[in-house]
């Protein structure tokens, strides 16, 4: 099945628009959503018309930054947001589940900790740019 027809059959039974965030977590190509893939969301739902909206979310990791900027832009949009998780997810996916209205957890997912990872010398990576 394509992905296109997937996410229609998720529209049907959600009952509204959905929005499929996904990244690798396999070492090779693991990819960490970060502020400029929240920045990529918010160009998103920028196009959307609606109040409501299914978030799947299968990732693992993530800064906190992605998960407050994904909130706080679909809060500034009066977008509330149930969030489905087909897989375990942890940091960024444990918050964005604390933001959500609703939390649908496949048999196989489950919400883990969050850790704020190795201390390191940098700025926090939180920006108020998104909002403004």
């Amino acid at each position: 099945m394509d992905r296109r027809r997937l996410i229609r059959k998720l529209e049907a039974a959600s009952g509204g628009p959905v929005l499929v965030i996904a990244a690798s977590w396999r070492a090779d190509i693991a990819t960490d959503l970060d502020i400029a893939a929240a920045r990529g969301v918010a160009d998103l739902v920028d196009d959307l018309d609606t109040d409501h909206l299914t978030v799947v979310y299968a990732a693992r990791g993530g800064d906190a930054a992605f998960a407050d900027s994904v909130a706080r832009s679909l809060r500034a949009r009066n977008i509330r947001f149930d969030l489905a998780l087909p897989t375990l997810v942890t940091a960024a996916g444990s918050l964005l589940a604390l933001a959500s209205e609703r939390v649908r957890i496949h048999p196989h997912g489950g919400v883990g900790a969050y850790d704020a990872g190795p201390l390191r010398n940098r700025q926090p990576e939180m920006s108020h740019a998104l909002y403004d």
